[in-house]
């Protein structure tokens, strides 16, 4: 690393860095809920910091040795989802009377995943297959990203609503009763200020304006009205330094389980997650280099990547990939090295 490169900017990298935290905080904190969420509304604030230790296992390493200057590495949505399509089914269906033992396996089997998908970037890297990345159809990415994007739209609708258990569009049409109206209120109103705060704000960032607005109009509510049923808040964040000790104690844990059966399942959970990992981190790297006129590379990119997910893996974090968003964001405020990426 450039140590005079690296120290050419620091203004403009620290303003980066706290724009893309800005943005990447209230993100990674919505990921872990939506990743861990089946396990109880006890565990949210949990959760949560399992969304922001991505940012910052993640972060530091694939921003110390990846390809791309001003690469900001957080939790993505394409990842959580398929996490939590992992995650979900074992919160039903694993038979274990222990909540808290049953909690560090589910959480400790999707740390596998995580780990497995950081070691098939590692590869992907040592490989040399980072030049296929432009050989990967627009429509083909397109098309992928709009799939996702109605994914996350449809799982949001029930407690966007209110809804004490999953609904579907169709059945809120046919029984609107389902709706709790202030708690749909609130969630319109989050949405309507960040889509139009985008268009007449630049200064801050959207989601952070409509974070707050939505936070404040939740509380106005409860404070007026005493409003019983707009739903639980994440709770009390205990603060507490990462520890390496889930993936140990999964291991004490498995004789529980039939880990024959479920090995599949990781190995296929890890694959998709390591190449869609790679190559959303590909397509911001190319994002980065069109705003900012630089040139990364790609198979050094995808090794920070794969350390990066390794290390949130023994942290129990999500996993993470380059945002095109956070790298907008950051260039925008003056991040211009890795400086940036790294504070």
């Amino acid at each position: 690393m450039n140590k005079e490169k690296l120290l050419s900017n620091i203004r403009g990298d620290l303003s980066g860095a706290i724009s893309a935290a800005i943005i990447s905080i209230p993100l990674s904190i919505g990921y872990g809920i939506i990743v861990y969420g089946p396990l109880g509304v006890e565990f949210l604030p949990f959760a949560a910091l399992l969304g922001i230790y991505a940012c910052l296992f993640g972060g530091i390493f694939a921003s110390l040795i990846g390809g791309t200057d001003i690469q900001i590495t957080a939790p993505k949505a394409p990842l959580s989802l398929i996490l939590a399509a992992f995650v979900a089914p074992l919160a039903l269906n694993l038979q274990i009377p222990d909540v808290a033992s049953k909690h560090i396996l589910i959480i400790g089997l999707a740390s596998l995943c995580v780990l497995t998908g950081g070691i098939i970037q590692f590869f992907f890297g040592m490989l040399r297959l980072g030049n296929l990345i432009k050989y990967v159809p627009y429509p083909v990415v397109s098309g992928f990203m709009n799939g996702i994007a109605f994914i996350l739209i449809y799982e949001q609708i029930t407690p966007l609503i209110g809804a004490s258990t999953h609904v579907s569009l169709l059945e809120v049409l046919y029984n609107p009763i389902v709706v709790q109206p202030f708690t749909f209120i609130i969630g319109l109103t989050t949405i309507i200020v960040i889509f139009f705060s985008k268009r007449f704000i630049k200064a801050v960032p959207a989601s952070l304006i409509g974070l707050v607005t939505g936070t404040s109009i939740f509380y106005a509510f409860k404070i007026i009205g005493g409003v019983s049923a707009l739903g639980p808040v994440i709770g009390n964040f205990y603060l507490q330094w990462p520890k390496p000790d889930i993936l140990p104690k999964t291991f004490l844990l498995l004789e529980n389980i039939d880990i024959v059966n479920l090995f599949p399942r990781i190995l296929i959970t890890g694959f998709v997650l390591g190449s869609i990992g790679s190559l959303e981190s590909l397509l911001s790297s190319v994002a980065a280099d069109n705003i900012a006129g630089t040139r990364h590379k790609s198979n050094r990119e995808l090794i920070g990547q794969g350390i990066g997910n390794i290390m949130n893996s023994l942290f129990s974090a999500l996993p993470s990939a380059g945002s095109e968003l956070h790298n907008i964001s950051n260039y925008r405020a003056g991040g211009r090295t890795r400086l940036s990426s790294l504070v």
